[in-house]
């Protein structure tokens, strides 16, 4: 398993060492499969460790207690790994939408020059041909 993207916090908690290692472990990804493994148990067994995780953390589910392992502050995100910049790619969508929204006027005001040539060509041609 790799656990370099995130982890554990040296705070105080009410967890058990092997509960700390089950939440880092799913945390990162691992399957109950590959903890059962790693852990030399079966899958019951497993199951049983996340129920009693979940009602440590008093979560209702695995992806709550992830949550709620960030929210008291037992993980942390690791240097190793990318987060955005919201901020930045939201003004940078907004850019794009800009010079979408103006790239499309521009198409826009040149159908009409175009048809509005046409128009101009076909009365110019209709009047030359009822003067012939």
């Amino acid at each position: 398993m790799d656990t370099t993207a995130i982890t554990l916090t040296t705070i105080d908690t009410p967890l058990r060492d092997e509960q700390k290692q089950l939440l880092l472990a799913h945390a990162n990804g691992a399957t109950n499969a590959e903890i059962a493994k790693c852990l030399g148990t079966d899958l019951r067994t497993v199951n049983y460790l996340n129920l009693e995780l979940q009602r440590t953390l008093k979560a209702r589910s695995l992806p709550h207690a992830i949550a709620c392992g960030f929210m008291q502050g037992l993980l942390s995100i690791g240097k190793a790994c990318r987060t955005f910049d919201i901020e930045g790619v939201s003004k940078s969508l907004c850019c794009l939408l800009v010079v979408l929204i103006s790239f499309q006027h521009v198409d826009d005001s040149m159908r009409l020059r175009t048809r509005l040539s046409r128009r101009v060509e076909s009365s110019i041609e209709t009047s030359r041909l009822k003067e012939i």
